[in-house]
């Protein structure tokens, strides 16, 4: 992945994890998170227990390295966005475990970081890989920048062409060699 350093040039980055066997990640998935980690909040007269995305984000990165989310849509109903994505674990057993799920959050919110959200989920990335001539061929889009990036890295590995990630304007995000 293409980053901006402190001095404003663009490096590669790797993302490195090591896998663990299916069940072992399974045991660390299904320990429970920490009360204090909790959140309420009131919603008309119930008071909802939640627990933030981005603590489910650090508890994943801990438990099961390598996790990815992908949007898969994002619609308003009503007065509230919902968001409908897919989990992927990999494992070191060559399993990939897959979990769907649908969030919603009102759009009136006091942070106003649904509709926030909502602009970053509506992002897609294209990967396009380049063929024997030299010329740049759609292969896929996602919503989510690290779907993009693993499957354009295992695409690459896989057929041996070069392949590129570009955004919504037709910018370079990265370009990956086989």
């Amino acid at each position: 992945m293409l980053k901006t350093t402190s001095n404003g040039t663009q490096a590669t980055t790797a993302i490195k994890f090591s896998l663990r066997p299916t069940a072992e990640t399974l045991a660390d998935l299904s320990r429970p998170i920490d009360p204090r980690h909790l959140k309420t909040r009131k919603q008309g007269t119930a008071t909802l227990t939640y627990c933030p995305w981005n603590t489910i984000a650090r508890h994943l990165h801990h438990r099961a390295p390598g996790w990815c989310w992908e949007v898969q849509s994002v619609q308003a109903v009503g007065n509230a966005v919902v968001v409908t994505g897919r989990l992927t674990i990999p494992t070191a057993d060559g399993d990939l475990l897959h979990y769907s799920a649908v969030a919603s959050e009102p759009l009136e919110s006091a942070s106003k970081a649904p509709a926030a959200e909502l602009a970053a989920c509506e992002m897609k990335v294209s990967i396009q890989y380049q063929d024997q001539f030299g010329r740049w061929n759609h292969y896929s889009s996602m919503h989510h920048q690290q779907s993009a990036y693993k499957t354009a890295q295992n695409r690459a590995k896989s057929t041996g062409k070069r392949h590129r990630l570009i955004d919504e304007s037709g910018n370079l995000l990265d370009l990956l060699d086989p």
